[in-house]
């Protein structure tokens, strides 16, 4: 997608610089996926607390330990 923004240039220098991207448009890319995973992550940490499980973080990795024996023994 083609789109025309303006940027101030030093921000996108840096931005490009610490991507280690090929160009412009690869470095905004990362960076905007940068921004999305971190807004993202912020989401759940400020949900800490504030949702109630029943299953505890050890029976969950059992469960999927052992669902994932069984998908290995389906194949």
């Amino acid at each position: 997608m083609w789109v025309t923004v303006n940027l101030p240039e030093e921000l996108l220098h840096e931005v490009h610089r610490l991507t280690w991207a090929r160009n412009r448009s690869q470095a905004l890319v990362v960076a905007l996926e940068e921004f999305v995973r971190r807004r993202r992550l912020q989401r759940v940490l400020d949900a800490e607390g504030k949702l109630d499980f029943e299953l505890s973080a050890l029976q969950l990795r059992k469960m999927e330990s052992k669902r994932l024996v069984v998908a290995e023994d389906e194949n």
